[in-house]
């Protein structure tokens, strides 16, 4: 069934096949931790004697679009504004889903949500760990068919106080994701 799990045996034959393929390999997955607001500002940068400067910028692991504003001000008192958008997307990302915070004690469930947003079917290996909560399962293998979506629940305990940190990885041959988000578990 393309966009729903799969039952263990007959993935399991699937992965054999695929891995058996010379050409099938899982994309290495850089974990995006940083999701700023703002991903650049500077009240004062100077221009060179064109009125031109070029700026190198990280760009933040939020995947979405941004807006970038220029406003300008010359020594003559001539004013001038500019605005652009660019934007920040993969062909696999994951999202989690999880509440504000947890309670000493509590118990829920996680979402993970894997985007295959390529042209092509793909059976991925979803992970999701943490050293502060207690989770349900290790990994779990899904086929997801191309231009859609697959949901994962997690059943999770929250048992100490403090900041839990959630890392969830989505690997697969035609790309991979993982991301890092923390939740703050407050006591009773």
């Amino acid at each position: 069934n393309e966009g729903t799990g799969v039952g263990s045996s007959a993935l399991d034959e699937m992965m054999e096949r695929l891995q058996a393929n010379a050409a099938f390999k899982n994309a290495p997955a850089r974990t995006r931790r940083w999701f700023p607001d703002t991903m650049f500002y500077n009240a004062r940068v100077l221009t060179d004697d064109k009125g031109k400067k070029t700026l190198k910028l990280k760009m933040p692991d939020s995947l979405t679009s941004w807006r970038v504003l220029v406003r300008a001000v010359s020594k003559d008192s001539h004013f001038g504004v500019a605005s652009s958008q660019t934007l920040t997307r993969k062909d696999v990302l994951v999202r989690l889903v999880t509440p504000r915070f947890y309670t000493e004690g509590d118990t829920g469930i996680v979402s993970t949500i894997v985007h295959n947003n390529s042209d092509k079917a793909a059976v991925f290996t979803v992970s999701l760990k943490s050293k502060e909560l207690k989770i349900n399962g290790e990994k779990k293998r899904v086929k997801i068919a191309a231009a859609s979506q697959q949901r994962i629940d997690w059943a999770v305990e929250a048992s100490a106080v403090g900041l839990a940190e959630l890392e969830v990885k989505a690997l697969s041959a035609v790309g991979s994701d993982a991301l890092v988000k923390s939740i703050p578990v407050k006591t009773m």
